[in-house]
């Protein structure tokens, strides 16, 4: 009787269901949310490049400008300034994440005020933060180059309008000596390079008016400005001595002389 005993034992074992094997299960715990508590004081400008940009005409509530005005991450504060007319610009900065890249800009007078974001700028050379050159009754005047490198391919003229909600607008000079701050011309380039318009026009950004820079021989320069030996505008005359090239690739100079008449 034994062993039939131990047959029906392990024939009722064998019915038995099967359990699945235990498994180990690894909980995934999310990492608390970074919010610490800004604890930088107000002067302190925070290293820019490590967040995205935003839309240009974001502006946060956490506007402030910072005392230090030095090299900051290889960057430098531009001051701010009272002009001769009472006039006021002030450089602004925000601790927001949107918008650690940006320069932000405020003017107006005891009537009114603006602030405007004038983009990333603080990824870029310095030279490039507008800077007051001048003034008018329409505009506070302002200019920094088009580029940070070595050699600037251009200079921009910055235009603040005196007048509540305005907005800046930004013309493309050809160098800093290419704009009379009086009547508000420059020398700048133009889309048309070819043999008989170079790809440089008077403008004159009151009147919107412009002339041609008309050559007899060539630029073969890129951007024109390299070929520029000198230049000056006043708000009565135009000069201008450039290096061309003609047919046989001889390096000479041209000059251009006429009267300012685009007022």
């Amino acid at each position: 009787m034994k062993y039939p005993l131990l047959l029906i034992l392990a024939f009722c074992y064998a019915c038995q269901p099967v359990q699945p094997p235990v498994q180990t299960v690894h909980t995934i715990t999310s990492p608390a949310p970074n919010t610490p508590a800004n604890t930088e004081p107000q002067d302190s400008i925070p290293c820019p490049g490590k967040k995205l940009e935003n839309a240009l005409d974001t502006v946060p509530t956490d506007l402030y400008s910072p005392k230090i005005r030095g090299n900051v991450c290889g960057w430098w504060m531009p001051k701010d300034t009272i002009t001769p007319n009472g006039n006021f610009v002030r450089y602004l900065i925000s601790k927001d994440s949107c918008c650690l890249d940006y320069l932000f800009l405020e003017w107006g007078n005891k009537h009114f005020r603006n602030i405007e974001n004038l983009g990333s700028l603080r990824q870029f050379h310095p030279r490039m933060n507008p800077e007051f050159i001048g003034e008018s009754k329409q505009f506070i005047m302002m200019e920094g180059a088009a580029s940070g490198g070595v050699f600037a391919i251009g200079w921009n003229l910055w235009l603040f309008p005196l007048s509540k909600d305005a907005h800046s607008e930004v013309y493309d000079a050809i160098c800093s000596e290419a704009i009379d701050f009086k009547s508000l011309t420059i020398l700048r380039s133009t889309d048309d390079n070819n043999s008989d318009n170079p790809g440089l026009e008077l403008y004159n950004i009151l009147t919107k008016r412009s002339k041609p820079i008309k050559l007899k021989n060539r630029i073969l320069h890129d951007p024109p400005v390299r070929a520029i030996d000198s230049v000056s505008i006043t708000p009565r005359k135009f000069f201008l001595r450039i290096e061309t090239y003609d047919e046989n690739d001889k390096i000479g100079f041209e000059t251009i002389s006429f009267a300012n008449d685009l007022k």
